[in-house]
């Protein structure tokens, strides 16, 4: 036996979609942010990704369209909470690499040479497995967010933070706001 609720809930729904002359039409065309007030929760469904986090509702007092109008505003914050680190960084693992084998240049010459041409994870993976390589460069391997992620949480505090905010024409009013959280 299956028990199966369902609930009914006001969403503060926002769709984005850049115009041509914007810097973010060639890197996400649209994006639709679903806010669920009441259960402190962001959903984002875009072109460049889905993303979603769901904050503890222990603060009754505080507004969740002002916090997160907070979160959206601190990026780093925001990506830690929606993405991860997948993206491999072969520039920043280089560096990493020349920092850990700065002592040992017969190493890292001979490493290094061999990186030539190598821009990718595969391309880094491939040079540990044909070189004599030492088990511990896997560490030194760097990962960025993606960039489909960095876009979104651009995005996110260029449109959606003013809009939280009040400062543009699709602004939540302060009563909006209220009747939401409340």
């Amino acid at each position: 036996m299956v028990d199966v609720t369902t609930t009914t809930r006001e969403l503060i729904v926002i769709r984005i979609q850049p115009q041509r002359n914007d810097p973010m039409f060639t890197r996400c065309l649209w994006m639709t942010v679903y806010i669920d007030a009441k259960a402190w929760r962001l959903m984002v469904d875009s072109d460049c990704g889905f993303y979603t986090h769901h904050w503890p509702n222990e603060d009754e007092l505080h507004s969740f369209c002002s916090a997160l109008a907070s979160y959206l505003a601190d990026e780093s914050y925001i990506l830690g909470k929606i993405s991860t680190r997948s993206h491999f960084n072969a520039e920043n693992t280089i560096g990493n690499i020349k920092e850990a084998y700065a002592d040992d240049p017969d190493v890292l010459n001979d490493f290094l040479g061999n990186l030539q041409g190598a821009y990718t994870k595969s391309d880094f993976l491939r040079v540990l497995s044909d070189d004599n390589a030492p088990d511990d460069l896997y560490e030194c391997f760097a990962y960025d967010y993606p960039p489909q992620a960095l876009t979104a949480v651009k995005m996110l505090k260029e449109y959606v933070v003013p809009i939280l905010r009040g400062e543009n024409r699709g602004g939540l009013t302060e009563s909006e706001d209220n009747q939401h959280d409340g």
